[in-house]
């Protein structure tokens, strides 16, 4: 668990560079741990209630590319959430972006998630467009004080004697790696092989739509809202990792 050193620490460092956003130095625009922002979750701290910011915010325009902090397997993705649960079983949670990964699929670190933006998940409020980066731990949920520090994560400590920017593979990674190599962290995930043949079977299925386009308004579309019907449940095939 972080402590309050860790928060003030942080404070001091107005920008941040990390492999979620392509390495380039963006403004934090709120850091974790306690703030005077009533919107944030209560937390009681030496018999004092304070609020506490689960996460860390930062400034990034719409659309700008989000790649994964960590390896693990999606284990949750609803409407601007994203969150990747790693080998220790802990969660990073990527927020008010839009997702192109599917749930249950596996990433490697580095790996595109999709793209930043404003979205507001069940409500709230939102001074712009941003990305909420949060860690908890084996678990925890999302917005539950007091998560953990995510700057370790975000930007981790370069290797030490060094000579070049290589950062050192965590255990929890490695593990990570591991199993997914050895498929023991598969579950109910598509192979690229097997996303491909869905998507192959989709195309095939417009195709014949295509071909039976009447040919003229007011006609027989029965043939096409039934080829609509079977791209869905294709789509929802996918969608459910099957």
């Amino acid at each position: 668990m972080g402590s309050l050193n860790d928060h003030y620490l942080l404070v001091a460092a107005t920008f941040l560079a990390s492999i979620v956003w392509n390495n380039a130095a963006k403004e934090v625009t709120q850091p974790w741990g306690p703030t005077m922002l009533t919107l944030e979750p209560p937390y009681v701290m030496n018999g004092h209630t304070v609020h506490w910011h689960c996460g860390i915010d930062i400034a990034l325009n719409s659309g700008t590319p989000i790649f994964a902090a960590r390896a693990g397997r999606v284990t949750h993705r609803t409407s601007g959430v994203l969150g990747v649960t790693g080998s220790s079983d802990q969660t990073d949670y990527y927020v008010h972006g839009t997702y192109s990964v599917l749930l249950g699929a596996i990433v490697a670190r580095g790996q595109m998630l999709g793209w930043s933006g404003a979205i507001i998940p069940g409500g709230g409020s939102l001074t712009g467009p941003h990305l909420h980066f949060e860690v908890q731990p084996p678990g925890g949920i999302l917005n539950r004080p007091m998560g953990l520090n995510p700057v370790p994560i975000l930007s981790p400590t370069q290797s030490a004697g060094s000579a070049n920017l290589e950062v050192d593979m965590t255990p929890e990674e490695h593990d990570a790696l591991m199993a997914i190599k050895n498929s023991n962290a598969i579950r109910n995930a598509l192979t690229i092989d097997q996303l491909q043949g869905r998507i192959d079977q989709a195309v095939g299925v417009l195709k014949d739509a295509i071909k039976a386009l009447p040919a003229a308004p007011g006609g027989d579309y029965s043939e096409v809202l039934a080829a609509v019907s079977k791209v869905q449940a294709i789509v929802d095939k996918i969608d459910r990792g099957e």
